[in-house]
């Protein structure tokens, strides 16, 4: 009965590494997805064409801006030139649209230009955190079969002693347990990975039942010398998509009650009035808005900069236990040709070289879309 449960376990190890590899169908790289990405999204060239769009009306607000007189109008009739003068609600009327559509469609179309970029920028962002997050699961996959295999050999060892009467019944009890126990583990995580690479599929528009042999991280890692964090904060009190939005809001209503001022007669019309009133309150809001506004960018700067100086240490860290984990499996490998410790505590110790190798790549990977998104903060946008 032993033997039939030892042969099921390992037909059901065999089984599953099959699958493993009979279920894989390509690589996926952070270049390829984007590509599958854009492809089947069309929300990028909806925006780009609406960037288009605004920046022709912004030209054609300008021209009609440049060729309109608020004073009245010109016309021939019989080869003699006649001029006709508005009424004074008609020339203030003709004078706000005058200074203000101009400044209106700029803001339209660098609004339109902003929102391409963060859009883009956003997508990226997400992408990456959807890639890390499926080269964890292979990654994670990868270590479960590997301690699979390992289990395999050891239980195999243990059989043959038992065989030979040189293990106890309990002793092998506990080395089917163990090795049932990494089956399952195994299982697991293939089933994680083929979960993960499902909801990747979903996000990137590829076809959902793919399954990926390599999702490689090899980024590059350059270090970098943060500046004062009061420099990045003026930066983004200056560049950033929202903070710039308000402000424009804010000059366009206070052009157009210059324009009114010029006009000392729009105050006997109760509609103009009210409407610079009006503006006069909205201004007040705005101005509020935008402190308030400012106050929580700067804090998102400097919770940006405390998070990226930490994960610019994550790396350093991650690169002293490569270093560390590189000397011990050297030390291992000399040991093992001079029969000082065994092949399974060799093979141990070049897992845990593979795992630091491949934890400080993601912290590289961590710490580059962390420095993105930084920059994309200190800039128009997204926030962090």
């Amino acid at each position: 009965m032993k033997k039939c449960i030892s042969l099921f376990i390992a037909l059901l190890v065999l089984l599953f590494s099959m699958q493993v590899c009979a279920d894989a169908d390509s690589e996926m790289t952070l270049e390829k997805a984007w590509d599958i990405m854009v492809s089947d999204d069309d929300t990028l060239e909806q925006l780009k064409e609406a960037e288009i769009d605004a920046l022709r009306y912004y030209r054609e607000a300008v021209d009609r801006a440049e060729r309109m007189n608020p004073e009245g109008y010109s016309y021939t009739i019989g080869g003699k030139e006649y001029f006709r003068e508005y009424d004074t609600y008609t020339k203030i009327s003709f004078a706000r649209q005058k200074h203000t559509s101009p400044e209106q469609a700029r803001m339209s179309y660098e609004s339109a230009q902003r929102s391409f970029e963060i859009t883009k920028r956003n997508m990226l962002m997400s992408l990456r955190s959807q890639y890390l997050d499926l080269a964890n699961a292979l990654f994670d996959m990868q270590e479960k079969q590997q301690s699979l295999n390992q289990a395999a050999k050891k239980y195999e060892a243990d059989k043959k002693k038992f065989a030979l009467g040189l293990l106890s019944q309990i002793a092998m009890e506990e080395a089917t347990y163990n090795y049932t126990a990494a089956l399952n583990r195994a299982k697991a995580a293939k089933r994680r990975y083929e979960n993960a690479c499902r909801r990747f599929n979903l996000f990137v528009g590829a076809p959902i039942d793919t399954i990926y042999t390599s999702v490689p991280i090899n980024e590059e890692f350059e270090p970098i010398e943060l500046k004062p964090v009061d420099e990045y904060m003026e930066s983004a009190l200056a560049m950033r998509g929202e903070i710039r939005s308000l402000e424009d809001q804010i000059k366009i209503k206070e052009i157009d009650l210059s324009v009114l001022d010029q006009y000392e007669s729009y105050k006997k019309y109760p509609n103009l009035l009210e409407q610079y009133e009006r503006s006069l309150e909205d201004i007040e809001k705005l101005k509020l808005q935008l402190d308030d506004l400012k106050a929580r960018v700067e804090y998102e700067i400097r919770t940006a900069y405390s998070s990226l100086e930490r994960e610019l240490e994550g790396v350093k860290a991650a690169e002293k236990a490569l270093n560390r984990q590189k000397s011990a499996t050297e030390r291992a490998r000399i040991r093992y040709q001079n029969d000082l410790i065994t092949k399974e505590e060799l093979e141990n110790a070049e897992a845990a070289l593979v795992s630091a190798e491949f934890r400080y790549k993601t912290a590289i990977y961590s710490c580059n879309t962390k420095i993105m998104k930084f920059v994309n903060a200190v800039g128009i946008g997204p926030s962090f």
